[in-house]
């Protein structure tokens, strides 16, 4: 049983927060919000500068109906990354909550935020991937011209019937 295993080790490395935020990933998978919710927070008290308990609590926070208290640790969050790898992580996640919750126009301000800090950060074949992925949120969201725009390139090299489904 994982829970066993992690809460046995977590037994003997009562500070290894990583290993708390895994106990509370399967607390959260098996409807444990409470539970989940405690160890999200000993793992904050124990590394306060991890990205990844903060991100779960916030999660945890939303599912069981309190969004604004998710949305506010989300920007505690923000504000206290320290990395634009933690950046990324924290917008990815706020992106997710956005999306989840129908806040369309928000997912696509928050996934224009995370094109900016991977401007920075990630090499350019994995950040075109990921401009990618914000084109359907785009679309959603209404913003249909500006999601085509930067595939365009990619539209001329389309052969028959390819392009046909492009029109869809």
């Amino acid at each position: 049983d994982a829970l066993q295993t992690y809460q046995d080790y977590a037994a003997t490395n009562p500070t290894d927060a990583e290993t708390l935020v895994k106990i509370g990933h399967v607390q959260v998978v098996l409807g444990r919000l409470e539970a989940a919710q405690a160890l999200f927070e000993r793992a904050m008290i124990t590394a306060p500068n991890k990205v990844a308990p903060k991100i779960q609590l916030a999660m945890v926070e939303r599912s069981t109906g309190n969004a604004d208290n998710a949305y506010r640790q989300m920007d505690a969050t923000l504000a206290s990354a320290t990395t634009p790898d933690d950046s990324l992580r924290a917008l990815s996640a706020l992106q997710s909550m956005y999306e989840g919750s129908g806040r369309l126009r928000d997912a696509l301000r928050v996934a224009e935020q995370q094109v900016q800090v991977g401007n920075r950060l990630m090499p350019p074949l994995q950040l075109v991937a990921g401009q990618l992925g914000t084109t359907a949120v785009m679309v959603r969201a209404g913003h249909r011209a500006q999601a085509e725009a930067p595939l365009a390139p990619f539209k001329a090299m389309l052969t028959p019937p390819l392009d046909e489904a492009w029109q869809q």
